[in-house]
């Protein structure tokens, strides 16, 4: 597993935007933050593009859950 950060996935305001992924592949990764984006009425990377960047040096057990988690999408 690996741990992945995004700060330019789809938002709402012009705030910035911040979220956290551990997952296995950038694909995989890319696919659980595309669920969580679309249950907050966001777009998913085909509809506005965003990087994911893997964390180097950080140890994430490989029984981790995957998971995507928004810590900030603009609206507070």
């Amino acid at each position: 597993m690996k741990l992945y950060t995004c700060t330019s996935h789809d938002l709402h305001y012009p705030i910035g935007c911040g979220s956290i992924v551990v997952a296995a592949s950038r694909v995989h990764g890319k696919r659980l933050l595309d669920v969580e984006l679309e249950s907050r009425g966001l777009k998913p990377w085909a509809q506005s593009s965003y990087l994911l960047e893997e964390v180097k040096g950080v140890s994430v057990s490989e029984e981790s859950e995957p998971q995507a988690i928004i810590l900030c999408d603009g609206n507070y």
